[in-house]
């Protein structure tokens, strides 16, 4: 890229209209540079908090660049910093591009899912036109055009007295939204599994759930809502928090955002307050107090995002959303990264985020995704 190019995509990062593939561009660019290209530190940190300022300002036109040779390397910096990148600045090492073809990429996830009703009958909601899918105890089920289906009472008599069961299974690439009829909201990631009963009777809200969904529960003092996985059971009157117990992670994490929630698992049962996190792990319960919010629920919102995570980690999330087979050859560094992409991002894309840092790099063939040093 000439220095006009820089400038104005410097301008763009500046108005908060930066795509994440300019963003990615920025960085390549500086870490392109030579050594002796770079400005002293002591002129990048008097730069810094103008840079942050303007940044900040996503609403606003961008305003005249300022000392612009050391207004965009520091921006650089901070574009760097955001991928986990600082240690670039040591390092120098250029940045390779992602070896693959683009007509080879891998297109993210979907909302996809197949529901299963009481009778057996399965339903591929991928293929199902919106509106009214069945009906069953006096319970509507419909789909909206938003990736999301939808319990209605539509007559209370029709109830019985015996509870029938429908399950919900997202697979690997997909992810749906679930409003139960007691008006309880829950959003499945990709390769999990909500059983539920049609109609809530009794005592308690019961929930059976494999893999990771995020949870915005009804209040109901008098009736607890409980989530049941195979390590434990969570019982809440109305909160929000997400739950990630996939079989190939280590722990069962359980994350709180609003409320508070009682965890059950074993012998152990803990009470956590919003920003915890309750570990749940083969020898135990563990109660972390600064859980990184934005992380845990990012993949809710459209986003992936890491936080001081190792490789296998991210690569273990990535081949949930995309359906790929990932390997890994050499050795590589044990380092911890960061950064964040839009979820709607084809694979080469988060991959080109994961390797600026130098320390990793991919090859992808087909649907398998080999992960070198």
């Amino acid at each position: 890229m000439d220095k006009q190019q820089i400038k104005a995509l410097l301008l763009k990062y500046e108005s908060g209209t930066c795509t994440e593939e300019e963003k990615a561009l920025l960085e390549t660019w500086f870490l392109r540079q030579q050594a002796d290209e770079l400005p002293s530190s002591s002129e990048i940190d008097e730069d810094l908090d103008e840079v942050w300022e303007n940044l900040s300002r996503s609403n606003r036109k961008p305003s005249r660049l300022i000392h612009w040779p050391r207004i965009a390397a520091a921006a650089s910096i901070i574009l760097c910093l955001a991928v986990g990148g600082y240690f670039m600045l040591q390092k120098q090492q250029p940045v390779q591009q992602v070896a693959q073809n683009q007509s080879n990429d891998i297109l993210p996830g979907s909302n996809k899912a197949v529901l299963t009703l009481a009778n057996g009958k399965k339903i591929n909601l991928s293929d199902a036109g919106n509106g009214k899918l069945a009906q069953q105890q006096g319970i509507s089920i419909s789909k909206s055009g938003n990736g999301q289906i939808t319990y209605t009472v539509s007559d209370n008599k029709d109830a019985g007295n015996t509870v029938a069961y429908n399950t919900i299974e997202t697979p690997v690439g997909g992810q749906y939204q679930v409003k139960l009829p007691d008006g309880t909201r829950v959003w499945l990631n990709a390769a999990s599994t909500l059983r539920y009963p049609v109609f809530f009777m009794g005592k308690t809200r019961e929930v059976q759930l494999a893999g990771e969904a995020y949870f915005e529960v009804a209040h109901n003092k008098k009736i607890p809502f409980r989530v049941i996985n195979a390590r434990q059971t969570i019982e809440v009157l109305g909160t929000h928090f997400n739950v990630m117990s996939y079989p190939e992670e280590d722990a069962i994490e359980t994350t709180l955002l609003e409320g508070s929630i009682k965890i059950n698992s074993g012998t152990q049962v803990k009470i956590i307050s919003p920003g915890q996190q309750a570990q749940v792990t083969s020898s135990g319960m563990n109660i972390a107090d600064d859980a990184d919010l934005d992380a845990v629920v990012a993949w809710k919102n459209g986003k992936i995002q890491f936080a001081d995570a190792k490789i296998e980690t991210i690569m273990r999330m990535l081949a949930r959303w995309y359906n790929i087979d990932v390997q890994y050859s050499g050795t590589l560094v044990n380092t911890s990264f960061g950064g964040s992409v839009s979820r709607s991002k084809n694979l080469s894309e988060v991959l080109k985020v994961l390797q600026a840092t130098g320390d990793v790099h991919f090859k992808i063939e087909g649907r398998r995704v080999t992960v070198m040093p």
